[in-house]
């Protein structure tokens, strides 16, 4: 473990170039659950932070913000925030906290996320206040992916705290995973020739193909995995082997 890659990175010359911070958590008693991800894009001079809660049953609460920032990341260590929502280092590599407070869009059936806004009916969302905060502890050492000028990084963790949302408040409690990424980050790549090729034109595309499918499950502090699988050039999502060959 380094903990320099707890922080920013210097920026690589790729028009790509990604830094970016993700948490996950799933109370097994309340079925309340969490995702958040805040990626810093130098090039497009962007951060966007994604922030989901699970409400139970289809019901989700639904963020997205955006902030404009400079080319040099290191400037970002200790101010990582976009919107209201805000991740905390409090001690490298064993305690970081999530936080959110502002406006948030509760959602009674989270599959109409799967629809186009412009496809969405009325009505589709209740506006409301999300305030959040919680804490992440990790409880496994770093798993890397990927290390040096371009990485990755997954750690699991226990996660206890608090989720206000309309009027009630909730304890959490449960265990998920965090990851760090930094290096060239194109969700337009790994497209077929059939698709379009360019960022902008991927962009414009009739659906969405994304290029790569994450996952990862929890059972408590004992166990945790997860796996991923990438769309080639021929448009077929596909793992990799220990050998380094494609397999689907």
């Amino acid at each position: 473990m380094d903990i320099r890659d707890e922080r920013m990175h210097s920026v690589g010359i790729d028009a790509a170039w990604s830094e970016s911070y993700y948490f996950n958590f799933v109370d097994p008693i309340t079925k309340l659950a969490m995702f958040a991800r805040m990626g810093f894009r130098p090039r497009d001079r962007w951060a966007d932070g994604l922030h989901v809660v699970y409400l139970g049953g289809d019901r989700v609460a639904f963020t997205y913000g955006r902030r404009e920032i400079e080319a040099d990341l290191t400037k970002y260590d200790g101010n990582l925030s976009v919107g209201g929502l805000s991740l905390e280092c409090v001690e490298p590599f064993g305690h970081w906290r999530v936080a959110y407070d502002g406006p948030a869009q509760d959602i009674a059936d989270a599959a109409i996320l799967l629809e186009r806004s412009k496809s969405r009916p009325g009505g589709w969302f209740r506006p409301v206040t999300l305030s959040m905060s919680v804490d992440f502890h990790g409880v496994t050492p770093l798993h890397y992916a990927a290390s040096g000028g371009r990485g990755h990084f997954e750690q699991s963790g226990r996660v206890t705290g608090e989720i206000a949302i309309g009027g009630r408040t909730y304890r959490a409690s449960g265990h998920g995973v965090r990851d760090k990424s930094w290096g060239p980050r194109d969700w337009g790549a790994g497209v077929s020739a059939a698709r379009p090729t360019t960022r902008s034109s991927a962009r414009e595309a009739a659906g969405p193909a994304p290029f790569v499918n994450w996952f990862s499950m929890n059972f408590g502090a004992e166990l945790a995995l997860g796996g991923s699988c990438f769309r080639a050039a021929d448009d077929v999502m596909a793992t990799t082997s220990p050998t380094g060959s494609p397999r689907s």
